[in-house]
């Protein structure tokens, strides 16, 4: 009982999400290291 809206929005939650969240991550530990590390050292959990 799921309709196309719902699904929509899903799917478009999923994409911000696997797309913000490594980056998130990244940011947060270069603040919280305070060293530039690059973000290709952190693993993706998310492939393309």
């Amino acid at each position: 009982m799921i309709n196309h809206n719902t699904t929509k929005n899903f799917d478009i939650f999923l994409h911000l999400h696997c797309c913000l969240l490594p980056l998130a991550s990244c940011l947060f530990s270069i603040s919280y290291s305070l060293l530039p590390i690059p973000c290709s050292l952190f693993p993706v959990p998310f492939g393309k």
